[in-house]
């Protein structure tokens, strides 16, 4: 892995949220008010996140519960 800035979905600021692949200011808000995950793929419940984009989002290597 690279010198990148790993993202906890369960503690990021919105600010760092976006930063991930496919997370703009509106999921950014959705994901936190969902808070806690136990996995990548729970944010399935947060709308046009489905399988392909969380698999990228996993792939990116930034995201970590």
């Amino acid at each position: 892995m690279s010198n990148q800035s790993l993202v906890n979905i369960n503690t990021g600021t919105e600010k760092e949220l976006i930063s991930l692949i496919h997370i703009g200011p509106v999921r950014a808000k959705h994901i936190i008010s969902n808070r806690p995950y136990k996995d990548l793929y729970e944010l399935s419940s947060i709308p046009g996140l489905g399988k392909i984009k969380i698999d990228s989002i996993i792939h990116e290597g930034k995201a970590i519960v």
